[in-house]
């Protein structure tokens, strides 16, 4: 006799969410989507003038946007979510150098391969250097602790020393 598989019918969700919790809802086209401060865009347009920045009324995170003609999707068009931008645990992050480094970090339009190998290069050196140089600390701190006792001039190996031997002889 054969047995029967287990069958477990799909199940879906009880509640349905609005489509104002995508994050795709808030894009620039939408209107009653909140911009960010004019000082702010000033600084990311200076990098890119396809980049914008805007708040999700829902979440409160600040989302940077890339026009993108050629993405079409039904809730928005024509612009494509780079990032939403958040701290490791999704708190809210506030606009600042932080973002601004991200950006500068993944622009790939004034940017070129060599520079990102260079950049790695120095990241790998200076990551490098810090790390001789902890070496050389600790070496230096074990030295001192120890009292210098390593250079001094040892004569006995074994029990009480009787002074130097090279003042003795050589007197």
């Amino acid at each position: 006799m054969r047995s029967q598989a287990f069958r477990q019918p799909i199940s879906r969700p009880k509640v349905q969410l609005d489509i104002e919790t995508h994050p795709l809802y808030w894009n620039p086209n939408r209107i009653g989507a909140i911009q960010a401060p004019a000082w702010f865009m000033d600084q990311v347009g200076g990098i890119s003038k396809d980049l914008d920045v805007r708040r999700n009324a829902v979440t409160s995170k600040w989302e940077v946007w890339v026009r993108s003609p050629r993405f079409i999707h039904p809730i928005c068009q024509g612009w494509r979510l780079l990032f939403i931008h958040h701290d490791t645990q999704g708190q809210v992050m506030p606009l600042d150098e932080r973002l601004l480094g991200r950006l500068h970090y993944i622009d790939t339009q004034n940017s070129s391969a060599k520079a990102y190998f260079d950049r790695v290069v120095a990241e790998i050196a200076r990551d490098k250097a810090a790390q001789v140089k902890a070496r050389d600390q600790e070496t230096m701190d074990m030295a001192i602790e120890r009292g210098w006792d390593h250079s001094r001039i040892q004569v006995s190996m074994r029990g009480p020393s009787n002074g130097s031997k090279f003042s003795t002889y050589h007197a």
